[in-house]
């Protein structure tokens, strides 16, 4: 929004908020004196006498002040003159505009203001005198009457240096008889005489208020209560009432609410936990759910991380096999080629029954086709799978809809939640500015009950939310799967040596809960031999006699380092029952954890653009 529109929007606003003040762009500097005489008549009418010395801007034309009217019932007689030289030059009052006329209007039902013409302002200060009489302005009560007044309207019009507010009494009365107060800034009351006291205020700042009030015997002046003093009386009483009370209501509802909104969510949303007893560790998955059914049970959604712990499961169960690739030449005569070679990993299909599952199905036929391919290379594959991603996810939520751990209604019963709890709200705010609009003039406090029942609304709203995301069922499943991944996480060497056998069984799970992290290194530590199906399939292994490896390996026109590398490569090639047996998983960790790594990004990162699929200047590096 611009700053004109804004303008447009708040002016009214702020016009209502300053209307009480005399008007600072009518070029007046500041108050020297404001001085105000109050003559209390035997009738209880009251004759008022404001001296305003004032420093004016040059050039000025006009002086306006705005005295409010919602205290008393009528102002009559208004006069205006100029002090200037030692004498006193009379204003007419006219709505010409014309030099040394003035002008009455109400600018509201509780203002009325008085507009003063003049020549052009040459003094460094002028003194304007308003006379005028007021009916209606004194409250009658059998305890004691009372005269109220706001000398400077409804705050202080600018910057004031020295005020005086004189109220003068029909009759006189002993000093405990008479009770002067004031409100708002601060002004010494004084009773120079019996029948007159005084009220003092210096360097008064523009935007102060001031109420000077005075309680005499009742009695003294002869006169009726005015109508407005019902209202004031009224406005006095309750307003405290309404106050006090709307407070207390709001801290009620701030406190009640969303206590209320957990009674409903514990006793109507919430599941029990299970009232059995669970072990903080479970050393053993505690279902025959799959690894992928499992992190999305604790998950609550299905990640990419769940099709990586499915690979590895079908691994486990026999229905692959996973090896470094071989070179496709002689890497004793490769030096330079071997350099370059990047670490890459081929699968072998060995048991496509295995693969029960539809999403395991779908996996094993993206990685090995439908005709049953024995070998593919994993860099190869990396499109193919991660544009699988998204049908496996969905079949993998199927698979745990089957298995009812998961609420069905959830979002429902979350949107049922928002949509009533936000009408609460809106209902709640639309009222509260209602009854703003009417109970203002009492206390702007009226309003605090609603943005209770607003924050109560919020918190039925953050219950739906809160709902819980397993059925009852899963709610037992989750504890126990979820003691089954701290045993996984905290693992140390001695939980790893125990469990040895069953690290094969155990890696999908780990990766599938995310507490993989570590997790090889542990078992590496203790001696673990590498999982079965870190191999060539038998029927795959290379033709390589024991003995023509080792004359491979002899041959000297390598360093020796790199003679040792290709040792321990043609070892594993030369010895088919070495591999049947499996080798130290230590031995193998760098290259098996390469391949837990590609494996996972695969599945969540989408794989660099082929080099086929370059422009053919990329390809060519811009020659022709």
């Amino acid at each position: 929004m611009s700053v004109k529109k804004l303008a447009v929007v708040f002016a009214p606003l702020l016009g209502l908020i300053f209307a009480g003040a005399v008007l600072a762009q009518q070029g007046v500097n500041e108050w020297l004196r404001f001085d105000v005489r109050l003559n209390l008549q035997q009738n209880s009418g009251l004759s008022v006498e404001e001296i305003h010395e004032v420093a004016l801007a040059s050039g000025v034309t006009q002086f306006t002040r705005i005295i409010p009217t919602d205290r008393l019932e009528a102002i009559q007689n208004v006069q205006v003159s100029q002090l200037s030289g030692g004498g006193q030059r009379g204003f007419v009052q006219a709505d010409t505009g014309q030099d040394f006329t003035f002008e009455t209007k109400p600018v509201s039902a509780s203002e009325m203001e008085v507009t003063l013409h003049f020549p052009p302002n040459n003094a460094s200060s002028t003194t304007f005198v308003l006379r005028y009489f007021v009916a209606g302005v004194v409250r009658f009560y059998g305890t004691g009457d009372w005269l109220d007044w706001r000398p400077y309207g409804g705050s202080a019009p600018g910057a004031i240096k020295s005020s005086t507010i004189e109220i003068r009494l029909p009759s006189g009365f002993t000093k405990n008889q008479l009770k002067p107060a004031s409100t708002g800034v601060a002004a010494e009351a004084f009773v120079p005489e019996d029948n007159r006291v005084e009220f003092r205020a210096n360097n008064v700042a523009r935007g102060d208020e001031l109420e000077v009030s005075l309680q005499f015997p009742h009695g003294v002046v002869a006169g009726t209560s005015p109508a407005w003093q019902q209202q004031a009386d009224s406005l006095a009483y309750w307003s405290p009432i309404l106050g006090w009370g709307s407070l207390a209501v709001a801290l009620l509802l701030l406190l009640a609410g969303p206590l209320a909104a957990y009674g409903w969510w514990y006793w109507k949303l919430r599941i029990a936990p299970p009232k059995a007893k669970i072990p903080h560790h479970l050393n053993l998955p505690p279902s025959k759910l799959s690894p992928a059914v499992a992190g999305m049970l604790l998950d609550g959604k299905s990640m990419p991380r769940h099709i990586s712990a499915t690979l590895l499961d079908l691994a486990a169960r026999g229905a692959l096999h996973a090896f470094p690739a071989q070179p496709e030449t002689n890497p004793l005569f490769e030096e330079e080629a071997e350099k370059e070679r990047e670490l890459a990993f081929d699968l072998y299909g060995v048991d496509q029954n295995k693969a029960v599952r539809s999403y395991e199905a779908t996996l094993y036929s993206r990685i090995f086709g439908f005709q049953g391919s024995r070998k593919r290379s994993l860099a190869d594959m990396r499109r193919a799978l991660f544009m699988a991603v998204p049908e496996i996810k969905t079949q993998i939520e199927a698979d745990v809809a089957k298995a009812a751990v998961f609420q069905v209604d959830r979002e429902r019963v979350r949107r049922q939640y928002l949509a009533f709890g936000g009408a609460a709200v809106l209902f709640s705010l639309i009222l509260g500015l209602v009854v703003l609009v009417i109970f203002s003039r009492f206390t702007y406090m009226v309003a605090c009950p609603f943005m209770g029942v607003a924050v109560a609304a919020i918190a039925f709203i953050a219950a739906g939310y809160a709902a819980p995301k397993h059925t009852v069922v899963g709610q037992k499943h989750a504890v126990r799967w979820e003691a089954f991944r701290r045993y996984l996480k905290d693992m140390d060497t001695a939980a790893a040596k125990q469990a040895q056998s069953n690290y094969a069984r155990l890696l999908p799970y780990a990766v599938a809960l995310g507490v993989d992290k570590g997790f090889t290194e542990k078992f590496a530590a203790v001696k673990t031999p590498a999982p079965a199906w870190w191999s060539i399939p038998p029927e795959k292994l290379p033709d390589t006699s024991h003995q023509d490896a080792h004359d491979w390996v002899s041959a000297r026109q390598r360093p020796q380092a790199q003679q040792q590398r290709t040792k321990s490569v043609i070892r594993r090639l030369g010895e088919p029952e070495q591999m049947k047996a499996g080798l130290p998983l230590k031995e193998i960790q760098p290259e098996f954890t390469e391949f837990l790594s590609q494996v996972a990004e695969t599945f969540s990162k989408a794989p660099p653009m082929d080099e086929t699929e370059l422009p053919e200047a990329d390809l060519t590096g811009g020659r022709k």
